[in-house]
C-alpha cells in the first residue's frame, strides 16, 4: 500500500519585531552620509541573547552578513561595537550561526577589531564573538589562528583579570587550545 502523503507543516512567521529588525539589518549600511542610520544591531544583539529560535530567525533572514558588514566601519564607531556583541551572541551554542558568520567573511574583521585594544568596547565583543566562534568548531579554531587572533588574544591578556576584554580573550585562547 502506498504510504499516506503527509500533513503539510504549517510554516511559522517570525515575529513582526524581529523580522523588521533584520530587515533594518540588511540596510543600515545603504544609509547615505548624512543620514539617519537605524541601530538595529543591538537589538539583535538583545533579541539572540539565550534564545535559540530568535537565533535561526535572524540568521534566515538574512541578518548576519549585514552585521559582518557594519564590522567593517571600525573600532571607533558604534555600529561596529554593537554588531561584534549581535555577532558573539549569535554564535554561542550555535554550530550554524558559527559556521554562518565565518562563511559571511565575520572572522576577518573580528581579529581587527582586537587590535583597538583592551579599552576598546568593539575588541572586547569582537573577542567574546571569537571565544564563542572557536568553541567546538575546528575550521573557524583554524581561521582564527590564521588571521593572526592569537597574537591579539594575547595581548588584550595584559588587560589584567579585572578586565572584560581580558576575560573575553582568555575564553577565546582558551578554546583556541
Amino acid at each position: 500500500a502506498p504510504l499516506a502523503s503527509p500533513l503539510p507543516v504549517p510554516r511559522q512567521r517570525a515575529p513582526a519585531s524581529l523580522r523588521l529588525c533584520a530587515r533594518r539589518a540588511r540596510s543600515a549600511l545603504s544609509v547615505r552620509a548624512g543620514g539617519r542610520a537605524p541601530h538595529p544591531q543591538g537589538a539583535l544583539r538583545n533579541l539572540a541573547a539565550d534564545n535559540p529560535e530568535n537565533k535561526e530567525v535572524i540568521r534566515k533572514l538574512g541578518g548576519i552578513p549585514p552585521l559582518v558588514r557594519m564590522l567593517h566601519a571600525g573600532a571607533g564607531s558604534l555600529a561596529a561595537q554593537q554588531a561584534a556583541g549581535a555577532l558573539a551572541n549569535l554564535a554561542s551554542n550555535t554550530t550554524a550561526d558559527q559556521d554562518a558568520i565565518r562563511d559571511a567573511g565575520g572572522i576577518a574583521p573580528l581579529v581587527k577589531l582586537l587590535s583597538a585594544g583592551e579599552g576598546s568596547a568593539a575588541a572586547q565583543h569582537a573577542a567574546g564573538a571569537l571565544w564563542n566562534m572557536a568553541a567546538g568548531n575546528a575550521t573557524n579554531q583554524d581561521n582564527i589562528r590564521k588571521s593572526g587572533g592569537i597574537e591579539l588574544l594575547v595581548k588584550l591578556l595584559g588587560a589584567g583579570a579585572a578586565s572584560e576584554a581580558a576575560q573575553q580573550a582568555a575564553g577565546a585562547l582558551r578554546n583556541l587550545a
